[in-house]
């Protein structure tokens, strides 16, 4: 017998914690990745030259871009400051209605 979903959603429900956790960090790093090459295409900006300004090589930029590096914290902060751009953290777990701008 053939798994059929009658709604897209029931594919996240079924999911264990593992791959929704791997999920919501790739949406991340692939929004961050939307908002780098959107940046430079905005402000005409090479990626050899971005990549000379985070003082990171071209390669690192292009995966970043591609959504395929495992980004630093502390690199992190550099993309998102020169970029304008922020992180809201919001907890997820428990009762606190606390968040956290990045």
């Amino acid at each position: 017998m053939e798994n059929k979903l009658s709604n897209p959603i029931e594919f996240f429900n079924i999911l264990d914690d593992k791959m929704k956790f791997n999920l919501r960090y790739q949406g991340i790093l692939c929004d961050i990745a939307y908002g780098v090459i959107n940046y430079r295409l905005k402000n005409n900006i090479s990626q050899k030259e971005f990549a000379n300004k985070l003082k990171i090589s071209k390669r690192k930029l292009v995966k970043i871009e591609n959504a395929e590096y495992d980004i630093k914290l502390n690199l992190l902060f550099k993309i998102l400051n020169e970029i304008n751009m922020e992180i809201k953290i919001i907890s997820i777990k428990g009762d606190s209605d606390e968040t956290i701008n990045v």
